[in-house]
């Protein structure tokens, strides 16, 4: 029996020796008796890790990944592929990179495998997994795995949503560093220059217009005179919901007025009785007042909108089952939906739970309404659909009519938001909706981001877009611009060595010339200015990577100084992604690891400048002259720093 043990584990937050950029789960694994077998002694092993993760075909590595796994090579390089692709599978991102090395001067089968990671749970939950399907592999027992598990229990795991990894790893690519304060909630750039983004929300986002779309009725009372709204009345009884059918004589909507991602939404009301029966349904939901509405006719469509532009038009397939002649109705929305979540699945995170009444009531009442129940059998090619609006299949930004998208545009400045959501109704989304009684059916100041991003317009970065939206300062209601607003680099001086009091001093002096409001992480505190941001039982022993990030979280800060602690970086990572200067004093140079100052001399910008005290030897330390100094003095050092900031470093 061949066994995989994971030993250990670390989460890095920060650059690190692995990654000067990234993230990175590391973990020391035994592969015990694997070692004396590598991949090319498991006959058919490439083929099989391609059933499952077909996108391990375009991992690229040292001889291409599957040609490696086919000629031979060990199962801790197979894993870190694996892990990586597991995560790719679930957050739609590029795998990222990973790095497996035998650990030296230890018994044989020891491992250590870092893998790119944002969210720690999720990556290590991805390295289970693996683990999990390659031994159900190795020890020919895939009958007892299920990849549907796998994924369902990652999906489970995961604390960063599909948007967020996006996002983070958009920020990557353009070296915009980010903080994550709780789960989705993320601080991108640092100090006065930050930004904070939380799922549909952004920095900008409008609380009034929030409030407001909340009500799905005065929403609609608002941007009526912009576009077409469905005629709607708020019920608190049944006898004004019968009263408005009555009236309007066709079918309606009836939905929960503060309700949300069209929970307890039915569609195709047909009949005085079936407004009795739904309007209790909902009333059961624990919602007080309900809206009626005429149903329009047509394909549903979710519209994101950042800013002043459209950046997303997705469009909703409907979802069925299909009858097989010996399966429950509750068998085939397990198999066919909930199971149907492969990678290639427009259902991915689209599931029906029929094991309560009160999960799904809007289905339930469908197949009520057809005389059904979930026990019921359906016949061989008989299909029912799922009475909603469906799943997302694909982007159909290009069609949409200029005229509606000015429409929606202008509907969502009435309601004072810069991010929305908007659900449009239509038969053919590149005719104007005046032409075919479509409309908008529900602005959302929340939007699910997600989708968007499975399913990305062709030639629009949507990580891109919501960034630089929410940098550029630009309010879509005022049309003005915030000159403060930048993603340019914020000014950091990194510091190795013991800082003196003096040194401190005359810093704190010389930047006060330039600056109003300094952070500092040092041997002396925790400051903003001369204000602590230590508790008052709080002792300072060296500084922390959460003691630097409190400066950096601190939204007066407009420059900070970072002591180094290089204990903390091998744990943590560095507490900030890139430095305009590093200064290095030759107090604490004796016994420097390597390894680790490289960390720190990596995160200089590139028009930075490395300040070392003379008679210092490092072996990464630049020899250009142009990006280092030697400093003789305190004066001397300080000087130099005055001469930068005036040619304006």
């Amino acid at each position: 029996m061949f066994t995989i043990d994971i030993l250990e584990k670390q989460f890095i937050r920060g650059p690190n020796i692995h990654s000067y950029r990234k993230s990175v789960l590391r973990v020391i694994i035994d592969i015990g008796i694997l070692e004396n077998h590598p991949s090319n002694h498991f006959v058919g092993l490439d083929q099989k890790l391609l059933f499952y993760l077909p996108g391990l075909q375009s991992h690229r590595c040292e001889g291409q990944f599957i040609r490696r796994v086919r000629e031979g090579t060990w199962m801790g390089h197979i894993l870190e592929h694996v892990a990586l692709e597991f995560q790719s599978v679930v957050t739609k991102c590029d795998s990222g990179f990973g790095r497996t090395r035998e650990i030296k001067n230890a018994r044989r089968g020891l491992y250590s495998v870092v893998i790119s990671c944002l969210d720690e749970k999720l990556g290590y939950q991805c390295i289970e997994e693996s683990i999990r399907l390659l031994l159900s592999i190795l020890n020919n027992k895939e009958e007892e795995y299920s990849f549907y598990n796998s994924i369902q229990k990652l999906e489970d795991e995961k604390e960063l949503c599909l948007a967020t990894h996006h996002l983070l790893y958009y920020a990557y690519q353009i070296n915009l560093p980010f903080i994550c304060l709780y789960r989705n909630l993320f601080q991108f750039q640092y100090g006065n220059q930050q930004k904070r983004i939380w799922k549909g929300y952004g920095p900008n986002t409008n609380n009034v217009g929030v409030e407001i779309s909340c009500d799905k009725h005065q929403t609609n009372t608002m941007i009526a005179p912009f576009i077409r709204v469905p005629e709607g009345k708020v019920c608190s009884t049944v006898k004004e919901a019968v009263e408005f059918f009555e009236r309007i004589k066709r079918p309606v909507v009836l939905k929960p007025l503060d309700g949300n991602n069209s929970r307890s939404v039915f569609l195709h009301v047909n009949s005085k009785a079936e407004v009795f029966k739904v309007f209790s349904i909902i009333q059961q939901q624990g919602f007080e007042e309900i809206v009626i509405e005429e149903m329009l006719e047509g394909s549903h469509y979710r519209v994101l909108v950042i800013g002043d532009k459209i950046v997303s038009v997705l469009h909703s397939e409907n979802v069925f089952i299909k009858g097989d002649g010996k399966s429950t109705i509750q068998e085939l929305v397990e198999s066919q939906i909930n199971k149907n979540q492969g990678m290639d699945s427009f259902l991915i995170g689209w599931t029906i739970d029929l094991s309560s009444t009160s999960n799904h009531p809007q289905f339930l009442y469908y197949i009520e309404k057809l005389g059904k129940t979930p026990t019921c059998i359906l016949q061989k090619g008989e299909i029912i659909n799922i009475d909603s609006d469906g799943a997302y299949t694909n982007d159909v930004l290009e069609t949409l009519h200029p005229q509606t998208k000015l429409q929606i545009l202008v509907a969502v400045q009435a309601l004072g938001l810069d991010i929305a959501g908007v659900d449009v109704i239509a038969k053919d989304i590149s005719i104007p909706l005046d032409d075919q009684e479509g409309g908008v059916c529900e602005i959302n100041a929340k939007p699910s981001w997600s989708d968007h991003f499975v399913y990305p317009s062709k030639n629009i970065n949507l990580a891109k877009e919501i960034i630089e939206y929410s940098f550029s300062g630009k309010n879509s209601f005022s049309g003005k611009n915030n000159k403060n607003n930048t993603m340019s680099m914020f000014p950091i001086l990194s510091f190795v060595g013991a800082m003196s009091t003096s040194l401190k001093n005359k810093l704190e002096n010389f930047l006060l010339k330039y600056y109003s409001t300094i952070g500092w992480a040092t041997e002396h505190g925790v400051f903003v200015n001369s204000d602590s941001l230590l508790l008052d039982n709080e002792m300072i022993k060296f500084i922390t990577y959460d003691d630097a990030q409190r400066v950096l979280l601190h939204p007066e800060t407009e420059i900070a100084v970072i002591q180094n602690n290089f204990r903390d970086i091998e744990k943590n990572g560095l507490p900030f992604l890139k430095s305009r200067i590093v200064i290095i004093d030759n107090l604490a140079i004796e016994g420097v690891n390597e390894e680790l100052m490289a960390v720190v001399l990596d995160s200089l910008s590139p028009n930075g400048i490395v300040m070392i005290q003379k008679g210092v030897s490092l072996k990464r330390i630049p020899t250009d002259m142009n990006s280092r100094y030697d400093y003789k003095d305190e004066n001397d050092l300080i000087q130099k720093i005055d001469e930068l900031f005036t040619n304006g470093i």
